[in-house]
């Protein structure tokens, strides 16, 4: 409890510009709502591939409900080929701009990109699909606004990432290791699934794991260098806070008290959000003291990503820290 009150775990700052209630050169955690600034969809690539519709059309009863709660029912198949039909028949700048409005409206509201470049956006999208295409597109605009999301969310992470990575070159990022800007430790936690099973744990009980955090945590805690573990609590805990949010699996400290992030990871997982984790918790490391370390582990039987470790590797690391 003692230690607890005196660590503070590094984290991202970054200056606030003078606002009335604040002072010039005042820092705050970093989100990555910040390190959208300039993002724009112009320029970026409009292709899609738009795959063949499903042939299963629904209509929408709202008018003989009783309880508030619209049933959707299969079209006849008349029906379907009365609205595709339909569809078709129209002109074409009508299914154009019937086909935008659909899928802006699907697409709802994304708060890193302003209305007038997401409709653009749509449009150049719209626009560049055959008439098949546009047929697909017009009959299930949903699909379409998911496709786009998905694909929006990326540019924006791709962004976030070349945002974080130049700042940090030019020290608009900073570190927070200071009891203002850096993370304490709860004095205590309040776990949904506690467990007391293994040993050398921070507080009496933690989180509860899954068969690869156990066996890991279980192997790590006989290390004869280890001072204590904590399961951290996701969403509730630590997280290293960049272009992404990430929560680390545990927090380890040693005898020598060297601080080192840990997440876990099965052979599933080898992905692009583990590789961004990867890099985030390498910044960590770089930018931070010799005192911290981030590392992520996958299982002995998988070979890691480019950057992570195997879980023997990573233990022979850390025994010797």
């Amino acid at each position: 409890a003692a230690e607890l009150k005196e660590l503070r775990l590094p984290r991202f700052l970054i200056s606030q510009p003078q606002a009335l209630f604040t002072e010039q050169g005042v820092s705050k955690l970093l989100t990555p709502e910040d390190l959208t600034a300039g993002f724009t969809l112009r320029g970026k690539d409009y292709s899609l591939d738009i795959q063949s519709a499903d042939e299963d059309m629904f209509r929408i009863d709202i008018a003989t409900t009783t309880d508030d709660q619209p049933r959707a029912l299969r079209m006849r198949a008349s029906d379907q080929k009365y609205l595709r039909e339909h569809i078709a028949s129209l002109p074409p700048e009508s299914r154009r701009r019937n086909c935008i409005d659909m899928v802006c409206r699907s697409l709802n509201r994304i708060d890193a990109v302003e209305n007038a470049d997401l409709r653009d956006y749509v449009e150049r999208v719209i626009d560049n699909l055959d008439s098949a295409e546009l047929t697909t597109a017009e009959e299930n605009p949903l699909s379409v606004a998911i496709k786009l999301k998905n694909r929006i969310e990326l540019f924006l992470e791709e962004h976030r990432l070349a945002t974080f990575s130049r700042w940090l070159e030019t020290s608009q990022i900073t570190v927070g290791t200071d009891f203002g800007t850096g993370y304490q430790l709860p004095q205590r936690i309040a776990p949904l699934h506690p467990t007391d099973l293994i040993g050398a744990s921070l507080y009496d009980s933690e989180e509860g794991m899954n068969e690869l955090e156990s066996k890991f945590i279980s192997r790590l805690s006989a290390l004869d260098n280890i001072r204590w573990w904590h399961r951290i609590i996701e969403r509730k805990g630590f997280f290293l806070n960049g272009f992404i949010n990430h929560y680390p699996d545990f927090v380890v400290c040693t005898q020598s008290g060297k601080i080192i992030l840990i997440e876990t990871k099965g052979s599933h997982l080898k992905n692009d959000d583990s590789r961004r984790k990867i890099k985030l918790g390498q910044a960590w490391t770089n930018e931070t003291t010799n005192q911290f370390r981030y590392y992520m582990v996958f299982d002995d039987a998988t070979t890691p990503l480019e950057g992570a470790k195997t879980v023997s590797e990573a233990l022979d690391i850390i025994s010797m820290l």
